[in-house]
């Protein structure tokens, strides 16, 4: 696995990729659409989620140009239950990334490790800011009207009001700076969300919904209980076969590797949000690399 050295210098040569894309997109907007979270592990919705995500704000503007998609890990000091450590997560959701390529014809998708390298868990707000800072520097040209978006569902859009959780004077710099897409969830009326945010109702302009019905149904805790029974059949199509791999080799999740694989049968589907970690109350000690 990867020294803290090497995850230093991937995160640099990830911006530099990132801006040549952004430096090549003549007369067009360039848009980064990024998707934060645990990815412990990262499955088949998370990955349909940012990809619909692209699809969506590549159609809310003509001018519109999206470079780039941006898988972002969160810190192991988030401390969430079943959290492998961020060097696995990192290479999982690189083969995720490999494998979605493979199979779409759509923008790039990146793994950035920046998260995973710092000192302790970042907010979302900074870490976006950070990204934007850091691909900005590495442009060649103008980077003034460069975009970054946030994917998520109406979950995490519904638990922006949560004083207790979110930082409402990060969340009102989060949602002017940085477009929000986000996906339905099922029981959660969006429009209803922004009525009764004021922060959401000042900058709803920035905030898209997807139209395309996509519901995240695979989840990583169904894909975890799956792995801690053996049921390696039924978790391939939902991490692929290659992360399964990586999965099996480091032994993450599995219980006991000496009980026999159990069939499963059962049809899947859960609702989880797929960033939930403005949980914590840490203040980053370091906020650039």
């Amino acid at each position: 696995m990867e020294s803290e050295r090497q995850i230093a210098a991937s995160s640099h040569s990830f911006a530099d990729s990132i801006a040549n894309l952004c430096d090549s997109c003549a007369g067009k907007t360039p848009v980064i659409v990024v998707s934060c979270g645990s990815f412990s592990p990262p499955t088949v919705g998370h990955l349909a989620l940012l990809g619909s995500s692209m699809d969506t704000i590549q159609r809310a503007a003509s001018n519109f140009h999206v470079v780039a998609g941006i898988i972002s890990p969160v810190h192991d000091a988030y401390g969430k239950k079943f959290l492998a450590a961020g060097q696995h997560r990192l290479e999982m959701c690189r083969q995720a990334a490999r494998s979605f390529l493979q199979a779409q014809d759509s923008p790039p998708v990146f793994v950035d490790p920046w998260e995973v390298s710092q000192s302790g868990w970042s907010r979302t707000y900074l870490y976006l800011s950070c990204l934007r800072q850091r691909i900005a520097t590495s442009m060649a040209g103008d980077s003034s009207n460069l975009v970054i978006a946030l994917s998520c569902g109406a979950d995490l859009l519904s638990n922006l009001q949560n004083s207790a959780v979110w930082d409402q004077e990060l969340v009102e710099k989060l949602v002017s700076e940085f477009k929000i897409i986000c996906a339905p969830r099922d029981g959660i009326d969006h429009s209803k969300v922004i009525e009764q945010h004021p922060i959401l109702q000042r900058h709803k302009a920035n905030i898209l919904f997807q139209s395309f019905g996509l519901q995240l149904s695979v989840s990583s805790t169904v894909v975890r209980e799956l792995l801690g029974r053996r049921a390696f059949s039924a978790a391939r199509p939902l991490v692929g076969p290659k992360c399964l791999a990586y999965i099996q080799k480091h032994q993450l999740w599995i219980e006991d590797s000496s009980t026999p694989e159990v069939p499963c049968s059962e049809s899947h589907r859960c609702s989880e949000g797929q960033v939930d970690f403005e949980t914590q109350q840490h203040q980053l000690s370091n906020n650039m690399p």
